[in-house]
């Protein structure tokens, strides 16, 4: 599962580079199957939502690579098996993404994308690599401080805790050098390997923008 902010840049981005690569089929299929990884039946009913939905909302939506595939291969007859639609969505290109990647010494850029999360209010996730493993880090000092007191010792921040630590939990036996550290507020999870960071980054994201935004994206 990846994660998207359906703002018009990361559509405009995300079809582009689906074009690109997929230059032999209709933008009009790209289109329909785009709308089906979005969890929409079909593009005119995600364009209904799209139009519906104010410029100003901060709109996520998990997005499934496989039923991107399989709407594809049912447009076309061909398999698409190869294309990882979550590669593009977790590009560093994407314009508006919702956790960004780092190495370890880019101080500068965890500063900037700070600023960018605050301005956004949205948490502040990060994923830092070293040569083999990676830390996932998330935090919420990037929004209003009126999160914390409704998180913190309250049945919803217990939820939110049960959850996060959950995700951890279900990583795969090979991950068994991970370490998890952290409260519902602020922690990390390191030893993961890349892969298993980007992952849980997008399912962290999803829950604690769910909890903090009293709605399920």
């Amino acid at each position: 599962m990846t994660v998207l902010a359906l703002t018009d840049s990361n559509l405009t981005y995300v079809k582009r580079t689906l074009r690109s690569e997929l230059y032999e089929v209709k933008s009009s299929h790209l289109s329909e199957a785009l709308a089906v990884a979005f969890g929409f039946k079909t593009n005119i009913a995600f364009k209904t939502f799209l139009n519906n939905t104010s410029k100003e909302q901060f709109v996520l939506k998990a997005v499934s690579g496989n039923a991107f595939c399989m709407r594809l291969l049912e447009l076309n007859g061909e398999e698409f098996g190869e294309l990882r639609l979550d590669k593009i969505i977790r590009s560093a290109e994407l314009p508006d993404p919702v956790w960004r990647e780092f190495k370890s010494n880019d101080v500068s850029g965890k500063n900037t994308w700070f600023k960018k999360c605050e301005k956004m209010s949205i948490p502040f996730i990060t994923i830092t690599t070293r040569r083999k493993y990676a830390h996932l880090n998330w935090d919420h000092f990037s929004l209003n401080p009126k999160h914390d007191s409704s998180l913190k010792g309250s049945d919803d921040g217990r939820s939110l805790m049960h959850k996060l630590y959950d995700a951890f939990c279900k990583l795969p036996p090979t991950s068994k050098k991970a370490f998890f550290d952290g409260s519902v507020l602020v922690g990390g999870i390191d030893n993961l390997t890349p892969e298993e960071a980007r992952k849980l980054a997008d399912t962290y994201f999803l829950h604690i923008y769910s909890a903090i935004s009293g709605s399920l994206p």
